[in-house]
Formats: C-alpha cells, sequence, structure tokens
C-alpha cells in the first residue's frame, strides 16, 4: 500500500477484518544472499579502498553528523555519503516519480554502473532505499548494509567520521 494505512482510508478504499484464502505463490530467491547483502568485510573494503562502491547512509541528517544517536560511537561509516531515505517520498509517502528518483541519485553520483551499498543504523531505513534503487530505479548493482551503523561503530579499530563529508 503505497503511501500507507492512511492514505488508503482517506481514498476511501475498502477495508476489512475477514481474511482472504491465499494461494501459495513461488518467488524466486538470488542465486545467494551475496547478491543482496553487503557484510562488514565487503564494507571494510570499500572503505579501505580496495573495493570501488559509493557507500550510502540513509539516516536522518542529525545521526549521520554524530549529534545524537543511541551508539557508543557516533557519527558515519567513514566516506558514506548522506542521503535521507525519507527523502525519495512525496508528502503523502509514495515515492516520488522516477525522473526525480534519478536526478537525486544522479547527483550523488549514483548511477546504474556503479556498486552501491546502503545503510543506516540496523539495515530496516537502508532497505527501503535498496528497493528504490533496486526495483524503481533498476540499479542491478546495489546491496544492502543490514548490519549497518549499529554493527560498524561497535568494532572500536573501525573508522568513523562527524559532520559533513
Amino acid at each position: 500500500m503505497e503511501g500507507g494505512y492512511g492514505k488508503w482510508i482517506g481514498e476511501g478504499r475498502p477495508v476489512t477484518q475477514d481474511y482472504p484464502a491465499i494461494e501459495p505463490k513461488n518467488y524466486p530467491a538470488p542465486s545467494s544472499l551475496n547478491d543482496v547483502r553487503a557484510d562488514l568485510e565487503e564494507v571494510k573494503k570499500v572503505v579501505d579502498g580496495k573495493l570501488a562502491a559509493i557507500l550510502i547512509d540513509v539516516r536522518t541528517m542529525d545521526l549521520y553528523m554524530g549529534e545524537k544517536g543511541p551508539w557508543k560511537r557516533k557519527g558515519h561509516i567513514k566516506g558514506s555519503l548522506s542521503h535521507f531515505w525519507g527523502d525519495d517520498l512525496k508528502e503523502d509517502g509514495t515515492w516520488k516519480s522516477k525522473e526525480e528518483l534519478r536526478k537525486i541519485y544522479d547527483n550523488l553520483g549514483v548511477t546504474p554502473d556503479k556498486l552501491v551499498i546502503v545503510s543506516c543504523g540496523q539495515g530496516q531505513m537502508s532497505a527501503h532505499a535498496y528497493f528504490t534503487l533496486r526495483y524503481l530505479l533498476g540499479h542491478q548493482r546495489v546491496k544492502n548494509y543490514d548490519g549497518s551503523f549499529n554493527q560498524w561503530s561497535n568494532i572500536d579499530s573501525l573508522p568513523i567520521e562527524t559532520g559533513m563529508k
């Protein structure tokens, strides 16, 4: 339900508490989780310059900058760019047009030919950005670092930055 339940109700669409019979479907799984998920070692390679990729932190600016957050070390993964996932949406909660999204990501240097790894605090918000890039914009080389800043910030030897890149 693009736009959420509130939008659905606001448009006068039907709701029910009756559960329909659901017919099972088969969906193809990725050949490997490595096609979808970036792990800690892969992100380390990007930060160390051993793997060419763009890291995008999709948390709010105050979390990215290190001004607040629940982590013992605050800030962002060294070298990551800031792009709040909610900026991909219109005020009503639906996605912006493909043209608007393409322009947003082009301005970050994110193009279909580049490997992009999205992260956030725990991999949830970055899943939204993953979906936007992979399924709305058709990028084939995008991964979600689901360990995200929660994992990264808990390893004292890993570099963290504060402020804007």
